[in-house]
């Protein structure tokens, strides 16, 4: 029971170094409290505010443990420890974009056919593509923007697909925005950010976040729900 108290107790005292570093605080003389840690190392830090209900929770129990469990009624389970583990982990060692993002990224020329698309889909199972002209960066292609196009073709008496260009789906598609451009080293609290805006679909990892980079994956909100963060 005592070494589960001792190993709490590390560890909530390297999160506790850790957050001092990261707003600046020597920690000698009058020092800020660990809820006051928390507060202002959240206001740059993703990883803070993703964990700042438990942090605070723990800033609790450690005191308990400190200075009021003379009789040894408190205890930290297995799971507390896991958990104020997990915590440390990521805030020392967070998973980083490129670690989460789908390496095998197709992309398009606007002058491509939609056909070349739908058999992309069909084959691969991706949705969401870059679409380029020449060397530049002209947007993301997504099954929503290809959904909508067609919906405004339900009157028409004929189009091809194989004469349909991509850039005249681009064209109609409003959501313009719907995309980033992040650097691989973001972590991954910083990534599940991105994904509040709603109008974002997808984020390209390049190798310090700029359009001119080549695309070294891509991550969507599937990427996010599928990893144990």
């Amino acid at each position: 029971m005592l070494d589960d108290t001792k190993r709490f107790l590390t560890f909530f005292g390297e999160i506790e170094r850790e957050l001092r570093v990261m707003v600046n605080d020597p920690g000698n003389g009058k020092h800020m409290t660990f809820y006051q840690l928390v507060d202002r190392a959240k206001s740059n830090n993703a990883i803070i505010r993703n964990y700042e209900s438990d942090l605070k929770v723990f800033g609790d129990f450690r005191n308990l443990l400190v200075h009021g469990n003379n009789s040894g009624l408190a205890i930290p389970s297995e799971k507390t420890i896991q958990l104020i583990e997990k915590i440390y982990q990521a805030i020392t060692n967070p998973p980083k974009a490129y670690d989460i993002a789908q390496k095998s990224v197709v992309s398009f020329q606007k002058s491509d056919s939609l056909a070349n698309v739908l058999e992309t889909v069909r084959e691969k199972r991706y949705t969401q593509f870059p679409v380029y002209e020449g060397n530049n960066f002209e947007g993301l292609l997504t099954e929503n923007g290809v959904t909508f196009w067609l919906a405004d073709k339900v009157d028409e008496d004929l189009f091809s697909v194989k004469e349909t260009k991509i850039t005249e789906i681009l064209d109609k598609d409003e959501k313009n925005n719907n995309y980033k451009f992040i650097s691989r080293n973001k972590n991954i609290y910083e990534v599940q950010n991105y994904f509040n805006n709603h109008e974002i679909e997808a984020l390209f990892v390049t190798d310090s976040g700029k359009e001119q980079q080549k695309i070294l994956g891509i991550i969507t909100s599937w990427d996010i729900l599928n990893c144990n963060v």
